[in-house]
């Protein structure tokens, strides 16, 4: 189980906010959009993240890669190394 301060919710609130400030090229809104979209459906994900204790458990839905990206906490967990 991976018990961090933040949940995957928060980090991808975190991603789409960096990029609304730092993105200025015509595509920015659509590509947050999409982002937004991966909170929203229940597919494609491939990573299941439990947090909490005993019946206060919560399960996340997240994406491999976004985490990889985002974190070199999360790049550490999934190397082959």
């Amino acid at each position: 189980m991976f018990h961090k301060k933040r949940t995957i919710n928060s980090c991808y609130s975190l991603f789409i906010r960096f990029v609304k400030k730092n993105m200025s090229f015509e595509c920015s809104q659509e590509l947050i959009d999409d982002y937004e979209k991966l909170l929203e459906i229940d597919n494609g994900y491939d990573v299941i993240i439990y947090a909490g204790e005993d019946e206060n458990v919560k399960e996340f839905h997240a994406h491999s890669l976004i985490l990889c990206v985002r974190s070199q906490y999360f790049r550490a967990a999934f190397s082959n190394e």
